[in-house]
């Protein structure tokens, strides 16, 4: 029996969908009905070819496939059916990205936004570390201490901490900056960097997590060091 190479229908792409998720492989009969439906091949975006040869199931609208991709890219799938008892084959495809969704799809000005509040927040940090009086701030502290002011003491400890060791700031905005670039590339399906951030996120954050223990370290000494001057003080001690 002679095999004709037909569309079933005028679509060459059935979507974009995300990596890691099922999704449906689909085509229907566009002309006459089908008693059934095979997916023959199914080529990957590295080249890598497949012969599945899986009979497709029968919804009534249509014939679907389950599939799980863990490949990001264009995927070339042929199927093969019966309209009309003469047998058709045809090729479509599909686009498999980090978000499932196309770049057109998304909106950039949430990410200007961010950015935008991202180099205020720079701006304003430096701008503090820039005015920032050693001194003047821990003679601040010491009198919300001596009022018993404890929840501002606690923030200004915080801030004081954060100061005084700014390579924490530099450490966290870059941080930051690296998931902002990770959610766009992520968002606008731009695989090569999304793949390449994904690594270098994995040991930035072990570091974050490291310097965050440091820096808690430093914390609980200055808190320390703060609340024994002050017993010191009381019983006349000069440190």
């Amino acid at each position: 029996m002679a095999i004709m190479l037909f569309s079933f229908a005028s679509a060459e792409s059935i979507g974009t969908f995300q990596i890691g998720e099922e999704m449906q492989i689909t085509n229907y009969c566009q002309d006459g009905s089908c008693s059934y439906m095979t997916l023959t091949s199914l080529e990957y975006p590295n080249g890598t070819i497949i012969y599945p040869d899986a009979s497709m199931t029968n919804n009534n609208q249509g014939f679907n496939y389950s599939f799980t991709p863990e490949v990001l890219g264009t995927y070339v799938f042929k199927t093969c059916g019966n309209p009309s008892g003469k047998v058709i084959c045809n090729s479509d495809s599909f686009q498999i990205t980090p978000s499932g969704a196309d770049s057109s799809s998304e909106n950039i000005l949430a990410f200007i936004f961010i950015g935008l509040i991202f180099v205020v927040a720079f701006v304003l940090i430096i701008y503090l570390r820039k005015n920032f009086n050693e001194d003047k701030w821990y003679n601040k502290m010491k009198s919300q201490y001596e009022n018993k002011n404890f929840v501002k003491l606690v923030f200004s400890g915080i801030g004081y901490s954060f100061l005084k060791n700014m390579y924490v700031i530099y450490y966290s905005l870059g941080f930051i900056i690296l998931n902002l670039i990770a959610d766009a590339s992520f968002t606008y399906n731009i695989n090569s960097i999304y793949t390449l951030m994904k690594s270098v996120l994995f040991v930035y954050t072990w570091g974050f997590i490291l310097l965050g223990i440091v820096f808690l370290g430093k914390v609980q000494e200055w808190i320390m060091y703060f609340v024994n001057e002050f017993k010191d003080k009381a019983w006349g001690i000069r440190r």
